[in-house]
């Protein structure tokens, strides 16, 4: 036994010993990284807890610590099926970006900057236009991995058939997400007393999953989306011709401007968390200290919680809690 481990069982806080012994196995792993504790030292711990009088908030910890351990995988798993869905609806947007650059660099020329207006349109027959965008769909139409796990029809609700659309692909990463965020919450809020009953490992998978991942996609994705945007402005104003046929055709899936708008402000409101100011300025401190502030951010009660309405946060809260008072006291 190390002298500064020996030091640790003989004058330890009850925190420091409770959060060791969450942090250790309780059985041999001899042989296996990151063994703390023997099965001898478990019992000095143990010893200890019940001569001081906390032994039951001891044992609490340690069986609910491994409820939280369950609850982390759980999170990270969430946490990455919402990273499939969200890769799967930026490859259906970028498919519309790649048709209406086509149609873009087709139709619409000589860009004058001063005018900050398209100065040359071509201008085609509907048959023609009509032979230019099948001709450029078919060639796109190469279904994403979720597109084909739909397949041509899926049953939702109740054995109701419906098409499916990328809508859906995009509303099965919110609900993923959202569920990993609440998921979250009750694994960082697992801490009181000076001890927390998460690991350490478990949070940093599910940040890296959740905080970085996730946020650098969402970023990608809002570039594509305002890209898009742009693109169907275009269209719309230049060749409304273009624009009417292009939402004819079936083998691309292209959002109106609205449907647009509607998911940057979604991500913006409860997704998203920039690391700028109100005026669009990025915020003046270090990258250590910006970074700290959108970790805090990511994993605060406002932005965990901030899809639910209030009785359903307050519900949560509560169940919070009651973890905290049966750890603790027993009750």
């Amino acid at each position: 036994m190390a002298d500064e481990l020996k030091e640790m069982l003989k004058k330890g806080s009850k925190a420091k010993l409770i959060q060791l012994a969450i942090d250790s196995p309780e059985f041999s792993t001899d042989g296996l990284p990151n063994r703390k504790l023997t099965d001898k030292e478990i019992e000095i711990i143990k010893k200890k807890a019940q001569e001081e009088g906390w032994g039951g908030e001891l044992y609490r910890a340690t069986y609910k610590a491994k409820d939280i351990e369950l609850m982390a995988i759980k999170t990270t798993e969430t946490i990455y099926k919402a990273l499939f869905y969200l890769q799967e609806y930026k490859k259906v947007i970028e498919r519309a970006e790649v048709l209406l650059n086509i149609l873009e660099d087709k139709y619409i020329r000589g860009y004058n900057e001063k005018t900050e207006k398209f100065e040359e349109i071509v201008k085609k027959t509907k048959e023609e236009v009509k032979e230019d965008v099948f001709e450029i769909t078919k060639n796109l139409n190469i279904f994403s991995v979720t597109e084909s796990l739909f397949g041509l029809k899926t049953k939702f609700d109740k054995g109701d058939d419906k098409k499916p659309t990328s809508g859906d692909i995009f509303n099965l990463y919110k609900n993923f997400i959202n569920d990993g965020k609440v998921f979250t919450y009750f694994v960082v809020r697992a801490k009181f007393g000076g001890y927390r009953l998460y690991k350490k490992e478990n949070l940093t998978e599910i940040e890296l999953a959740f905080g970085v991942i996730n946020q650098y996609a969402l970023l990608d994705l809002i570039d594509s989306l305002d890209h898009l945007d742009y693109l169907l402005e275009n269209l719309e104003k230049y060749t409304p011709e273009v624009e009417e046929e292009v939402r004819k055709q079936e083998l691309v899936y292209i959002p109106t401007r609205k449907e647009i708008k509607k998911r940057v402000d979604y991500i913006n409101k409860y997704l998203w968390v920039s690391s700028f100011n109100e005026e669009g300025k990025v915020i003046e401190m270090d990258r250590e200290k910006r970074e700290k502030l959108i970790r805090e951010t990511l994993l605060s009660e406002g932005y965990l919680l901030n899809t639910l309405s209030d009785k359903e946060r307050e519900e949560l809260i509560g169940k919070d809690n009651v973890l905290e008072e049966y750890v603790r006291y027993g009750k």
